[in-house]
């Protein structure tokens, strides 16, 4: 039985990875949505578990679509993102604690830092992004802001 193969790659699409990331898309809006808590008194301890829960969900499926595209996929020195992966992990939970007890701000490093790990994980699997966007620009751009977002979390959240 034939597989579906991508046009003009020669290549199957990433079955897997687009179901790992479809996987993470559900955490990743239910993580967005949980960030600020509505309750007071006790629930808000509730409210910041399940918060934690859903990030945790989120971060696992996009650390094995990473390791997907290290493993199957084309990728430069996974040593990169095997450092910059935990930092964008702590920043993003840092920020989740920032984001709750500063409403009036939109949260914006737990927008952005999933989706480029997302879009790093899946230009990885897909030779036609890598035909359009070559291997070096796109991870230096995609884990230097990355790395910039990550830290700049870190001082906001621990100077505010």
């Amino acid at each position: 039985m034939a597989r579906e193969e991508t046009r003009g790659s020669g290549r199957a699409l990433p079955i897997g990875t687009i179901v790992l990331l479809a996987i993470a898309g559900c955490f990743y809006v239910v993580m967005l949505l949980n960030i600020r808590s509505s309750s007071s008194g006790d629930a808000v301890v509730g409210d910041a578990i399940a918060w934690l829960f859903f990030t945790a969900g989120l971060w696992i499926m996009l650390t094995i679509a990473l390791v997907a595209g290290g493993v199957a996929g084309t990728m430069l020195r996974p040593a990169v993102w095997v450092l910059l992966q935990p930092l964008a992990g702590a920043a993003l939970v840092v920020s989740g604690d920032f984001y709750s007890r500063h409403r009036s701000l939109p949260p914006l490093e737990p927008t952005i830092l999933p989706l480029l790990i997302a879009f790093y994980a899946l230009w990885a699997r897909i030779p036609a992004l890598q035909a359009r966007l070559p291997a070096r620009p796109t991870s230096l751009v995609v884990w230097c802001a990355v790395a910039t977002i990550s830290v700049m979390s870190l001082i906001v959240a621990a100077n505010y």
